[in-house]
């Protein structure tokens, strides 16, 4: 799961054609993983719906030797809560920016994640 941003017929036009003659972009578009939640906080900790399944899928992106994605966060501001409000567990992964109506986020460790949990196969 690979979200890129297509603004236009020319932007489509310049992707490859993959194996089946679909358009798909190559290593030269950049990786970004837009993340939803019922809540964020200002130390970029997320709480989703309770499935895992985005964090299970980034640790296993991540470890299958493919660099992490920017995930990015879109949130209404009454998602936004303060710093630490938001419950961590050890598979969970902070976002890297935070964009509400308001404001942006910028995570000062994005590219490092500051807190990268343990990486899990599934």
């Amino acid at each position: 799961m690979d979200f890129y941003e297509i603004f236009n017929g020319e932007d489509l036009a310049s992707l490859p054609s993959g194996t089946w003659g679909i358009k798909e972009p190559d290593s030269h578009w950049q990786e970004k993983a837009r993340k939803t939640g019922v809540a964020f906080d200002r130390s970029f900790s997320r709480l989703g719906h309770g499935k895992g399944y985005y964090d299970r899928f980034i640790s296993t992106y991540v470890a299958s030797g493919r660099p992490k994605p920017l995930l990015v966060a879109l949130a209404l501001k009454e998602q936004l809560l303060e710093a630490d409000s938001v419950p961590m567990g050890e598979h969970d992964w902070k976002v890297d920016i935070i964009v509400t109506p308001e404001e942006v986020l910028v995570n000062n460790d994005v590219g490092a994640n500051a807190r990268e949990p343990t990486p899990e196969v599934v």
